[in-house]
């Protein structure tokens, strides 16, 4: 399912959440169940991406007092949500690859992130080239030069006393990344356009419509294939699960950016958590490395 937008990322649409089975709203919250065969489906040692439910075969569907978590969109559905705005060219839906695919890594330093280095090593595990920068010069001078397919951010974000958005990289006191760095950097990805993943974490000063706008930066100004970020305020056990399980999925195995969005969000379900619905991928739901 693709929902595009042609004026601005801003304009956020949570399609992730729609719930399409039926559902009486009115009726009192002790009336509801949660659908049998997807807690089955949490029982066994099967991928929820198997269960009858996801493959859209649920059998309580029709009742209008039993939730499945198979009604939400983002887990039923490929989603992408494509950004055309201005002078940007169309979104791709390949990006170029070799054999072993690089990951351009940008990290915030604060301590904060007690699970920063096991995070590294576990991704440095799945066998990427991998290019690295651990403050904000650094990190402009690797995006100006790097042909990576992914630009991955594990980092904080905030707003200037301007109101402008930017992302925190490095140690806390030093210069913050913002959109018109990519400007002043003249950062423009001809050859491979990757796509960027920004994984903030602890990030509760910005609203969803100002950490966004970051994401109009990237595909305007630096032609990214697409940019993931999310909807609301993130925290490291969760930032870390699902970039791992997502970019596994989209390295490693080749899948489109849609099924190793929706594979990470399965995964997390299956472990009890249901926010990975929070993350947006904002471009082609087929586009993957070639």
């Amino acid at each position: 399912v693709q929902l595009a937008s042609k004026v601005s990322a801003r304009l956020i649409v949570p399609v992730a959440m729609f719930y399409d089975y039926r559902l009486d709203d009115g009726a009192p919250n002790a009336d509801f169940t949660l659908c049998d065969t997807f807690k089955n489906a949490l029982k066994d040692d099967e991928s929820l991406e198997n269960a009858a439910c996801f493959q859209g075969n649920c059998t309580t569907r029709d009742d209008a007092l039993v939730v499945c978590p198979s009604g939400f969109w983002g887990y039923r559905h490929l989603l992408g949500l494509p950004v055309s705005v201005q002078a940007a060219p169309d979104a791709p839906s390949e990006i170029p690859g070799a054999d072993t695919p690089s990951v351009a890594v940008s990290v915030s330093t604060d301590p904060v992130f007690t699970r920063r280095p096991q995070h590294e090593q576990a991704l440095q595990a799945m066998g990427f080239s991998w290019e690295y920068a651990d403050e904000r010069d650094a990190t402009l001078d690797m995006l100006k030069a790097t042909e990576s397919q992914v630009v991955y951010f594990y980092c904080h974000g905030g707003l200037t006393s301007e109101q402008f958005p930017y992302i925190s990289v490095g140690p806390p006191t030093g210069k913050r990344f913002t959109r018109a760095n990519l400007r002043d950097w003249r950062i423009r990805w001809r050859t491979v356009r990757p796509l960027v993943f920004i994984n903030g974490c602890h990030t509760t000063s910005l609203t969803p419509e100002a950490a966004i706008d970051l994401v109009s930066g990237f595909i305007e100004t630096s032609h990214a294939a697409g940019v993931i970020g999310t909807e609301i305020t993130n925290f490291e056990p969760l930032a870390a699960s699902f970039a791992e399980e997502c970019l596994h999925r989209f390295l490693t195995k080749r899948q489109s950016i849609g099924e190793s969005v929706r594979g990470a969000r399965l995964k997390l379900l299956k472990e009890g958590n249901p926010l990975g619905l929070i993350y947006i991928p904002y471009a082609l739901p087929g586009l993957k490395v070639v």
